[in-house]
């Protein structure tokens, strides 16, 4: 008990000397160190070019990471919107590149569609073609939970809602609006990178938790000898699905929203096929990435008060579990309920920019222990799909006094597992001195008393971190 309370102290202790160490980089270091990412959110037709840096409180082992990774790193962001009587088009882009690691770079496309929709009436129906955002269900987006719209992964503590990929056909009016969507393709979101050469796994971002290179068999440790086997392009993306949702209620008052989709799982499970080699006492596995089915299930009920919301929100997942071999050794997911409450307030006269959110999830099942010949009792080879249990997310966004609503911003969110008895600390602090020009210093704590990695906090406590940038609007 000692032992907890001492690790609690320690860990607020140091998010407390974390964020005065940020805040006070803003002022003392040069002007490089400061925007770490292009949010908040870029706005339409514009395009901004940044640096990002950042540097981990806790020396990175190789297996987990290189050193250093992403010290330094350009970022370009662009959204351009156009509009020519009732046809849109839209597209939103970002790539990175290191500047230290030539394997470390990306580029995510958020949104990428075409279509008509007549917005100056009130009643109208819409067609749209591409990769699209909507809102199915507030619970899912605001935890960003990636049931029912992948995500951008690349840094879990920055995971960015993207949309489907598919034909959607909507109607409204003022006080519905429904939409249907259809894809025959699967489009998996995009995560952290890893490689696996040589019968390792390894990866250059301190946010993928390779797959354990030892097991017991026997009762002995034996090696575990990896391999990739991916299938053809087209197995894997030739997977269709479909839902819709329907919200009632005007956009301010009362309202509710039903939502469903039968389709593939945003994220590929996994399985190894592993035998024993005599010869050399270790296990060849050869990992096969999976599509699994789930139908999903969400309900939303809220108000919405202009400055005040608050809503209630439910889920239902129930996965299609996939046929494979004996011999395959499994991660595995069952029936999954999930709800909780989001709230977001600007309370204040004085501080009319200032905004309050609170949050709470709370998730029955999900998971299911691994299955086949090699599995370790209690022991799940790959990474879990949900990060949390039972937890409560708090935040605020303010520019601190109102006359600096356009050139400071601070924010912070503070998030407590208690199931999994983790924290997250993520604060921010942006400075604009010039119209274009955004400075930004951040810090992000993580603290967990769990001494095994069996949940997100505890596998990626290790990753304490402070971090900056600089970006520039064209």
């Amino acid at each position: 008990m000692r032992e907890k309370a001492n690790h609690s102290r320690k860990f607020l202790n140091i998010a407390l000397a974390v964020s005065l160490v940020a805040a006070c980089l803003l002022f003392v270091a040069p002007s490089a160190y400061s925007i770490p990412s292009m949010y908040p959110k870029l706005d339409d037709n514009e395009v901004r070019l940044g640096v990002q840096g950042n540097s981990y409180l806790t020396p990175a082992s190789e297996s987990i990471s290189d050193a250093g990774t992403g010290n330094l790193a350009l970022i370009v962001g662009a959204r351009g919107v156009g509009q020519k009587e009732n046809f849109h088009v839209t597209a939103e882009a970002e790539t990175l590149y290191g500047l230290r690691h030539a394997n470390y770079h990306y580029l995510d496309i958020g949104e990428a569609f075409a279509g008509f929709e007549n917005k100056n009436e009130p009643r109208h129906v819409s067609i749209y073609l591409g990769r699209k955002r909507y809102e199915w269900n507030t619970l899912d987006s605001y935890w960003s939970l990636g049931l029912y719209q992948p995500r951008f992964r690349w840094d879990y503590l920055n995971e960015r809602e993207n949309g489907l990929s598919g034909l959607f056909l909507g109607a409204q009016s003022e006080v519905f609006q429904a939409t249907a969507y259809y894809s025959p393709i699967f489009i998996p979101e995009q995560g952290a990178p890893f490689d696996i050469s040589g019968g390792t796994c390894r990866s250059s971002s301190p946010w993928f938790s390779c797959p354990g290179s030892s097991i017991l068999l026997f009762n002995q440790p034996t090696n575990v000898n990896f391999n990739l086997d991916v299938p053809p392009t087209k197995s894997l993306v030739m997977h269709g699905g479909g839902g819709g949702t329907l919200r009632v209620g005007r956009e301010t008052g009362p309202f509710g929203r039903l939502s469903y989709t039968h389709k593939p799982m945003n994220q590929f499970l996994f399985a190894y096929e592993g035998r024993l080699d005599l010869a050399t006492n270790e296990v060849p596995a050869v990992i096969q990435p999976r599509v699994l089915y789930h139908d999903l299930y969400g309900v939303d009920l809220g108000l919405n008060a202009g400055k005040h919301s608050l809503v209630a929100s439910a889920m239902n997942e129930r996965p299609v579990r996939d046929v494979t071999p004996a011999a395959w050794n499994t991660q595995e997911t069952s029936d999954a309920v999930l709800y909780g409450l989001t709230a977001k307030t600007q309370p204040f006269q004085t501080f009319k920019f200032t905004r309050l959110e609170a949050g709470f999830l709370h998730r029955n099942g999900g998971i299911a222990d691994d299955r086949g010949p090699f599995v370790t009792p209690g022991v799940n080879t790959f990474e879990p799909r949900f990060a949390f249990k039972n937890a409560f997310s708090f935040a605020i966004f303010t520019p601190i006094n109102d006359d600096w609503a356009r050139r400071i911003l601070f924010d912070t969110k503070f998030i407590v597992d208690t199931e999994n008895d983790g924290n997250i600390l993520v604060s921010d602090l942006f400075y604009s001195p010039a119209a274009k020009l955004v400075l930004n210093v951040g810090v992000d704590v993580l603290g967990s008393n769990s001494t095994s990695p069996v949940d997100f906090i505890s596998r990626y406590q290790r990753n304490d971190r402070v971090r900056g940038g600089a970006g520039y609007v064209f």
